[in-house]
């Protein structure tokens, strides 16, 4: 008996998030409302009572981390050795490279809510 089907439930929030949607995930630390389109983040926002200035996380894996993040070798280590060797999640702010594709293409209201002078705050490495 199949208690879990991640395949399943991977491939449904992929469908709803392509298509504009909203996606609430259960994590380790609490859960993770998911989306990617700008006005879906701002229905997130909505629906959280939460003020426009209150900046938002952004949840992706060690490519995009090592990607987005402008960080000395010894501060890559430490990320790496919190999120791989003891395979605990994280929050990482940093400066950025501006750009990199996830950010380039933000609508300008989008980018506002994820960046403060050109640092990132946070990419969350997740478990779930």
């Amino acid at each position: 008996m199949t208690i879990h089907d991640y395949e399943g439930d991977a491939q449904r929030v992929y469908d709803i998030l392509k298509n504009g949607g909203i996606s609430v995930i259960p994590s380790h630390v609490g859960y993770v409302i998911v989306a990617c389109d700008p006005d879906a983040i701002w229905r997130i926002f909505k629906a959280k009572k939460r003020k426009p200035e209150k900046l938002n996380a952004v949840c992706g894996c060690k490519e995009m981390h090592l990607g987005l993040h402008d960080l000395p070798d010894d501060r890559r280590a430490i990320v790496s050795a919190i999120t791989e060797e003891w395979d605990l999640p994280m929050g990482t702010a940093a400066k950025v490279h501006m750009d990199h594709p996830a950010l380039a293409n933000l609508p300008e209201d989008t980018l506002n809510q994820t960046t403060h002078d050109g640092t990132r705050l946070p990419t969350c490495r997740c478990r779930v």
